[in-house]
């Protein structure tokens, strides 16, 4: 079984000492880091930035470099050869990826707290009507007779066993015939092809699988009377903002089957196929892998997001929230005992922060660790979440590309965590930033 670590909203966020005082003017903070967000935007001209921030003292967006905007509806080979740039804007909407799975985890669980379903709910009793359906399938059918025993809590706790779809061969297909459908009953039947489609009994270990967000995105679509079981008419939005906050959240937006570039305002750049450059921007949105990755936000709504869900507790009650704080080690697969895993949040270590040595289970007050999820998805890169050691304080940083892969943890995330300690509480943390 997986070692467990569970945090409570008190003990996480407590992380003041007794001779905290006042932080200085945001001002002073907003400046640093566009000091540092324009630094590495001269280093990589070619890239859209763009870095949210919210706290006690207020909230603020940045942004710096050049928006390449596409004059066509084509895929072409490198994005500085794009036509019409403008300067990236602090409400423009990029692609947050696998930051998407914590929303996805917060309809579910809202879900559970109105009663309407239980974690320890079989997966199949909810969404098997809706895969015959639309697929003639079920999931013990895609899966093997082990998958009855996947449950609601199973997927958003990454302990289904499930197999991932997100492989270089499926990913080769998405990219070269993005401007088709791609439906979530396609990418399940893909996972369920592989060999072997389950890796272990569910609830036996962990392992991170975007396939059980495919599947909470079922579930999600089992209980939305206006979808009426069409995927591209899921209320993504209405199932995870409850009505008092979603005016603060009018940018953000969930592409299904439209094209993205109809929603997002900012093309990303992926190098996913060897050799090539693919531009993210006239795709369909399925090719994001519905709601496991599918959000089009800027970073300053990300940033309010997690302030709202961790800090202020208005969007999840008090006692749920401490449910997505229970974490497991990944045991099993991709960052095997290097990542702890919740309810739809990870605990992350900024990637230059390796050289501290890490505590095991982690501390989360430990300097460069952050509570929130990292996004990868085609053509954008993403970290956010609340920064240990400043308590209340939640960020998100983005990228459109995906293929300098440790640049926005190791050089955007890391940069921002240690200007603000450096900003608010005069401390200087013994943490390499990358460039």
């Amino acid at each position: 079984m997986s070692t467990m670590l569970t945090l409570s909203g008190a003990s996480v966020l407590a992380n003041r000492g007794k001779d905290y005082s006042p932080p200085p003017p945001l001002s002073a903070l907003r400046a640093a880091l566009q000091e540092q967000l324009d630094e590495l935007s001269k280093a990589h001209p070619e890239w859209s930035l763009q870095l949210g921030w919210a706290s006690d003292e207020g909230s603020f967006g940045l942004a710096a470099g050049t928006v390449q905007q596409p004059s066509g509806t084509g895929q072409w080979a490198w994005p500085w050869e794009h036509s019409n740039p403008r300067p990236t804007g602090i409400y423009d909407k990029f692609l947050f990826g696998s930051g998407t799975k914590p929303l996805t985890s917060v309809a579910v669980l809202r879900l559970m707290e109105q009663g309407v379903l239980s974690l320890d709910d079989p997966v199949a009793m909810h969404v098997d009507k809706l895969l015959a359906a639309k697929n003639g399938t079920s999931m013990t059918a895609l899966f093997g007779q082990e998958a009855a025993d996947v449950t609601v809590g199973h997927l958003i706790r990454m302990q289904s066993g499930l197999a991932d779809f997100d492989t270089p061969s499926l990913d080769d297909a998405i990219l070269k015939h993005g401007d088709q459908s791609w439906p979530p009953f396609a990418i399940l039947r893909a996972a369920g092809s592989s060999q072997p489609p389950m890796h272990f009994a569910p609830g036996s270990m962990t392992e991170y699988s975007s396939t059980n967000y495919v599947l909470a995105g079922l579930v999600l679509l089992a209980h939305d009377e206006r979808a009426r079981g069409e995927w591209e008419r899921l209320d993504l939005f209405g199932l995870t903002f409850p009505p008092a906050v979603r005016p603060r959240y009018a940018n953000v937006s969930f592409i299904d089957d439209e094209l993205i570039s109809s929603t997002a305002t900012v093309p990303g750049f992926s190098g996913m196929i060897q050799g090539e450059l693919t531009t993210i921007w006239a795709q369909r949105g399925g090719v994001l892998g519905w709601t496991c990755g599918n959000m089009a936000a800027s970073t300053l709504d990300v940033a309010q997001f997690y302030r709202d869900l961790l800090v202020t507790k208005t969007i999840l009650q008090p006692a749920t929230v401490e449910l997505m704080e229970s974490f497991n080690v990944l045991n099993y697969g991709w960052e095997k005992g290097r990542l702890w895993y919740g309810a739809g949040l990870m605990i992350e270590q900024s990637a230059s922060a390796h050289d501290h040595t890490i505590t095991f289970p982690p501390d989360f007050r430990q300097w460069g660790s952050y509570i929130g999820h990292g996004g990868d998805t085609y053509g954008f890169l993403s970290e956010q979440g609340i920064v240990g050691g400043l308590g209340n304080a939640s960020f998100s940083v983005v990228a459109n590309m995906d293929y300098e892969t440790s640049f926005v943890q190791g050089a955007m995330a890391c940069r921002t965590i240690s200007t603000a300690a450096k900003v608010l509480l005069n401390v200087k943390l013994n943490i390499t930033c990358g460039t």
